[in-house]
């Protein structure tokens, strides 16, 4: 098993991928995930499916609004193992319901620490399996 120190590093040559609507500023989410991931983003489902298909992803965070839907993201990347759902002031009232009645989807909290530390322990999911 690892300890703390070796854990850290090795989490560090995970890539995880953002998906997101190109009006979103995430700087602090990126800033903070840099810190910890390789970080790729995508600005369309295409986009992003085109990169999960080249590279090993180990998490996928769907920013769920604006052109990003819940059920897209589902749709194309499973609601298992590695996609995990961020919302955001803009996600409708319809992907609120699919959030809600979708179980298997993880959903981070808002903050930039807490959505490394949810992505840390899917990475760490990953790993294990």
């Amino acid at each position: 098993m690892f300890d703390d120190e070796t854990r850290s590093g090795v989490m560090k040559f995970a890539h995880v991928l953002v998906v997101h609507d190109a009006s979103y500023d995430l700087e602090e989410h990126f800033a903070a995930l840099r810190n910890r991931f390789i970080v790729r983003t995508a600005t369309s489902i295409a986009q992003a499916a085109e990169v999960v298909g080249s590279i090993d992803i180990r998490c996928v965070i769907g920013v769920v609004g604006g052109t990003m839907t819940a059920r897209d993201l589902v749709g194309t990347f499973g609601s298992g193992g590695r996609l995990a759902l961020l919302r955001t002031r803009d996600t409708s009232g319809d992907d609120d319901v699919f959030l809600l009645t979708e179980t298997r989807c993880v959903l981070l909290s808002p903050t930039p620490e807490e959505v490394v530390a949810g992505v840390a322990n899917l990475v760490e999911r990953s790993r294990q399996a």
